[in-house]
């Protein structure tokens, strides 16, 4: 599958994301200049959604804060407790009693997503984790976001953990604007511990022009989200994702909206809001638990006969070998899991050469509709088939 291929596929997905659930959800997405502020792109940004290990950048901007006022130094240790060693993973696995450096606490946390590591940041800070998250609270109603509550300092479940795109926004403008130098690590692609040398969980600092920071977050309630960062011609902007279905989802999606806000091609970009007017809605509405869609499977579709498709479908594209066609079938049966269910899918070979359409059935208007009205609004293609052209698919291939 050719690089344009995979592309499409996985940015297809996205859209279609919910168009099989009883009411469609919009993912919460963001795109903003981080020097003027000015909103390239919004999207439900207000929604109420788990933060996951987006969290740790609240963490972080208070650590910043701490060393740059002094109270705390980069080459400080600091102790682990039996409460940061028993932090569920993703973990460095430092045992309780042995002690770290702010820095290398900072650096497991920014680049590993360490759990334990954000809690031992937390105690130095504050005590105690509880404390911290007190203070968590007061610095973000400072930064105004309202829509924010934080009751731990690295992310994992809690009910009550909620923010919005814009508030992540906010926190990852303020990062970026008032620690310049610190805020790098979010950049780092490799962390040394010991003998072993992890990567950075932001696979966009590989894959993307430009990327220079910030953060992923994972789990099963807020599925996969994504604040990055990328500079391009001195011009810095920052994309914010919520509730992407998997993690190659987040990363494919996320470099479309930053590579369109480079690009100057947003359909929004007329519209010269700031990221701070942006409204958050719901107060502090639960928000959607996504883990039957990220966590539990769910039978997305059928693999069923051509002959036997029925009612309306959508066409990923047409491919040269039936190989080809198979593989983008399954690999979207696969990222629909949960925004699609008891559908019918199938492999057209059509009778000319290199015409094989790999294509999803079983649908009804509406979530045909659903599906193509995203993909259009993302400027990708989407052919919508029709029952009447269902009953004979090959015609599609010609």
């Amino acid at each position: 599958m050719t690089y344009r291929i995979a592309v499409f596929v996985l940015l297809s997905l996205y859209f279609f994301s919910g168009f099989g659930n009883t009411r469609a959800l919009a993912r919460p997405t963001l795109v903003f200049e981080v020097k003027s502020g000015r909103v390239l792109h919004a999207e439900q940004a207000g929604l109420p959604w788990h933060p996951a290990s987006l969290t740790k950048l609240m963490t972080a901007y208070i650590v910043f804060g701490e060393i740059a006022a002094g109270r705390l130094k980069s080459n400080q240790k600091i102790r682990v407790s039996k409460a940061a060693m028993s932090a569920p993973p993703s973990k460095i696995g430092v045992p309780a009693g042995k002690s770290v450096t702010v820095r290398q606490a900072m650096r497991a946390m920014a680049i590993r997503s360490a759990n334990d590591m954000a809690v031992v940041l937390a105690e130095a800070v504050s005590g105690s984790e509880k404390d911290f998250a007190k203070r968590m609270n007061q610095v973000a109603r400072g930064l105004g976001m309202s829509g924010t509550n934080f009751v731990n300092s690295h992310g994992l479940p809690a009910p009550e953990q909620i923010t919005t795109a814009r508030d992540m926004g906010l926190l990852a403008r303020a990062i970026i604007l008032e620690y310049p130098k610190q805020s790098r690590v979010f950049g780092e692609r490799y962390l040394k511990w010991g003998k072993k040398k992890l990567r950075n969980r932001n696979k966009m600092l590989r894959t993307f022009k430009g990327a220079d920071g910030l953060k992923t977050g994972f789990i099963c309630a807020s599925g996969f989200n994504l604040v990055a960062s990328a500079t391009r011609r001195g011009k810095r902007l920052v994309s914010v994702f919520l509730g992407a279905p998997t993690a190659a989802y987040r990363f494919a999606a996320s470099a479309r909206m930053l590579e369109k806000g480079f690009s100057q091609k947003f359909v929004k970009l007329r519209f010269k809001r700031k990221l701070a007017s942006l409204v958050n809605s719901g107060g502090r509405t639960a928000p959607v638990n996504l883990r039957p869609d990220v966590c539990e499977k769910q039978k997305v579709a059928t693999i069923t006969k051509a002959k036997d498709l029925k009612g309306w479908g959508i066409l990923f594209g047409v491919y040269k070998t039936s190989k080809s066609a198979k593989r983008v079938l399954l690999n979207s049966m696969a990222n629909l899991r949960g925004a699609v269910r008891g559908a019918q899918a199938a492999v057209l070979n059509g009778k000319a050469k290199n015409r094989h359409g790999a294509v999803l059935a079983g649908l009804n208007l509406k979530e045909a509709k659903f599906a193509c009205d995203w993909l259009s609004r993302a400027g990708a293609k989407c052919v919508r088939i029709s029952p009447r052209q269902m009953r004979r698919p090959m015609a599609l291939l010609r």
